[in-house]
Order: structure tokens, then C-alpha cells, then sequence
């Protein structure tokens, strides 16, 4: 049988062990949600297959944020709205008016992700919570047309 010590050493113990894990868990996920985020809507008249929440947002190849919804429009059927969030830290006042949206495929893996095309310095930032416009790239024309055939 336990000695009191013993039980007082592992009351202490696990009271400590209990801190530190939260502590740990307080750091790893503090560090997420203090992050200030900026949200973003861009409006696709094509199939995004693939996309998918979570997936990467990138500004001229770095990434800045990540995808946080995909849905169907409920003003145009026709439209496939994808929301963003993006970390205000890593892209500061760089979203303009003029600024597109494109999706690509990572390499060979066909993993998607959007890329923000940066705009002019003269154009005016563009309000969180705009739509940023949608861009078509040249391989989504290519694949378009190859489903036509």
C-alpha cells in the first residue's frame, strides 16, 4: 500500500505533468489564434476541383494564408466563392484593387492552391471582406478546351 508521501509526491506530479501540458497547449494553439487574419472572397466562374479548405494561399509564390471555405454562390449559381483568410503580419496593405486570383496544381501531385497576383502600388488597398477577382489561367483554358473535345 502507498505510503502518504508517495501519494503527495504523485499528486504533485501530476498536477505538475497537467501544466506543462496545457502550457505546451496554450503556446502551440495561442500561437494560432492570436495571429491576425484578414479575410478575402474570390469568385471562380470554373471548376476549382480539388480545392479544398486549408489549402495554401500564396502572393507571389509565398505563402500568406490559406483557404478557408468553398461553397456555391447564393446570388449566381454559376459561381464557386471560395473564402480566405490571410496573416496580417506576412501581407500587410499588399492586397489592392487591381490584385487577381489564380488557381494552380502543385507539380504532379494536382494538389491545388491559389496564387494573388499583386496589383499596381497606385491602385487603392482593396477592404477586408471584398471579393478579390478570378483570374483564368492558360492551363485551365487548355483543360476547358480538351473537355469540349
Amino acid at each position: 500500500m502507498a505510503t502518504r508521501a508517495q501519494k503527495i509526491r504523485l499528486a504533485l506530479f501530476l498536477i505538475f505533468s497537467s501544466c506543462v501540458l496545457a502550457g505546451f497547449l496554450l503556446v502551440v494553439a495561442g500561437a494560432q489564434l492570436l495571429r491576425q487574419r484578414i479575410d478575402y472572397s474570390i469568385e471562380f466562374e470554373r471548376s476549382i476541383g480539388g480545392l479544398t479548405a486549408g489549402d495554401p494561399v500564396k502572393y507571389q509564390g509565398v505563402t500568406v494564408g490559406r483557404v478557408e471555405n468553398t461553397r456555391v454562390s447564393a446570388e449566381d449559381i454559376s459561381l464557386i466563392v471560395v473564402d480566405i483568410s490571410l496573416e496580417a503580419k506576412k501581407i500587410p496593405n499588399a492586397i489592392r484593387q487591381d490584385t487577381q486570383a489564380l488557381l494552380f496544381s502543385q507539380g504532379v501531385t494536382g494538389l491545388k492552391y491559389i496564387e494573388l497576383v499583386a496589383g499596381s502600388n497606385d491602385s487603392p488597398p482593396l477592404p477586408p471582406g471584398s471579393t478579390i477577382p478570378a483570374r483564368g489561367t492558360f492551363f485551365a483554358n487548355i483543360e476547358e478546351r480538351a473537355d469540349v473535345l
